[in-house]
């Protein structure tokens, strides 16, 4: 059995870490059993873990009860990830001692667990769902090659409310990595903000719109009729093109112009 205990959302930044972190105290017991756990839940979450994480899975030798707590750290990395929640670094794992503890016959082992997280809370949800899965694997006789239709229903249920907590858009997830690779710190901000930097020189983006964007270049970008006059105007080359409320009239505006052809909203809300 495995339970996670004292968790606790650490908001600052912990030595080593490059992002805010989730502190656990795991109590593991019954080693052999969760390995066999471990495998189950590898072969569930294979069709939403990226290849690398589950290659890292069933290649870690599960040999002992740290195995165990490597391979719950790299499904609750890898789950994020899948949602699009970036994660940089690997969990902290330290053995605790069980001194002044009062201790069940069964040998039980607790670990303190720091998990770095954009988001802590996404984290908590995380584990919330695993350890009991992982409880109900390890009681599993028979083999389960597939969730079943109320195990789909609930993690379908964690993936949705996860995806809250992943950076939206195309370019944010992109400016975050570039960021850790420059040992440039990233704060969420409420709103969908994000905070590049620390202090006097830190920057606020949303999206590709930064804290020194003017409102008035913001409007001009959203419409792609006043860009494209505006540059036309500037004697910048820029593509032939027109406004169409209908799949003929695209049809009909797309052969006068020749093809290929790209299709956007005339204004970005």
């Amino acid at each position: 059995m495995v339970i996670c205990k004292a968790t606790t959302v650490i908001s600052g930044y912990i030595f080593g870490f490059v992002q805010p972190s989730l502190a656990t105290e795991i109590h593991v017991s019954d080693t052999k059993s969760l390995i066999s756990a471990i495998e189950k839940i590898t072969l569930l979450l294979t069709p939403y873990l990226l290849p690398e994480q589950v290659n890292e899975l069933k290649n870690l030798p599960k040999n002992n009860v740290l195995d165990v707590i490597k391979a719950i750290s790299i499904i609750v990395h890898g789950i994020q990830v899948s949602v699009g929640i970036p994660i940089f670094g690997d969990a902290h794992i330290s053995r605790k001692s069980l001194h002044n503890r009062k201790i069940e016959k069964a040998e039980r082992y607790i670990f303190q667990v720091i998990f770095p997280s954009f988001e802590p809370k996404a984290t908590k949800l995380v584990i919330e769902w695993l350890i009991p899965m992982l409880n109900t694997l390890e009681a599993l006789v028979v083999e389960q090659e597939t969730f079943t239709l109320q195990q789909q229903k609930i993690f379908d249920k964690v993936l949705a409310n996860l995806s809250f907590a992943a950076p939206g858009g195309t370019n944010n997830i992109r400016f975050i990595q570039a960021a850790y690779a420059l040992n440039i710190t990233v704060i969420p901000l409420p709103g969908g903000l994000l905070q590049y930097g620390w202090g006097s020189k830190a920057r606020c983006f949303n999206s590709s719109i930064t804290d020194e964007t003017p409102s008035i270049g913001v409007a001009q970008a959203k419409n792609k009729l006043a860009t494209n006059a505006l540059l036309r105007l500037g004697g910048i080359p820029v593509p032939d093109g027109g406004i169409v409320n209908s799949s003929q009239h695209a049809l009909a505006l797309a052969t006068t112009i020749g093809f290929p052809v790209v299709i956007k909203p005339v204004v970005i809300v």
